[in-house]
């Protein structure tokens, strides 16, 4: 079985978790697991929808792929508890994702320092932050790093 884990935060935007949650929950021997800083709901960038998610943060020691989805909460995100969990779990991963801004939380990690990323166009440049080179490529794959970045959702169709 292959562990899936996407860490949500306050103001994420849904179609970065859905557009990759939908078609992994239906591969057979994939099982994907919403994750926040406490189980419950977050609500998304609207305010109008809510994913549960099932477990907290430090409930979660490991993962074979890591999706993090942008949104216009990823700013305050930053100063969270959710960079370092990323770094923690990307030890573990067999691929560590983001979708979208979600790509300042991997550089917020550390894990781009020295590395290629994208992001939304808006926020590309705030990779520099974080020791990364922006490029305006549609998937950015740093194989020997195990990271993969993506300004929209197209993370999951380059697994397969």
């Amino acid at each position: 079985m292959t562990h899936v884990v996407i860490p949500l935060y306050d103001r994420f935007t849904a179609l970065d978790v859905i557009g990759v949650y939908q078609p992994l929950a239906l591969t057979p021997g994939i099982d994907v697991v919403l994750v926040a800083e406490r189980p419950g709901p977050v609500h998304d960038d609207c305010g109008m929808l809510s994913l549960v998610a099932e477990a907290a943060l430090d409930d979660v020691r490991a993962a074979d792929v890591l999706v993090v989805p942008g949104g216009p909460g990823t700013g305050p995100a930053l100063t969270g508890p959710l960079p370092a969990w990323i770094g923690r779990i990307h030890a573990t991963t067999t691929f560590t994702t983001s979708v979208c801004s979600g790509s300042l939380l991997l550089g917020a990690a550390g894990l781009l320092r020295g590395r290629r990323g994208t992001s939304h166009y808006r926020v590309a440049q705030k990779l520099v932050h974080f020791g990364a080179e922006p490029t305006d490529q549609r998937v950015v794959e740093e194989p020997n790093a195990r990271i993969i970045t993506a300004p929209a959702c197209r993370v999951a169709s380059t697994w397969g």
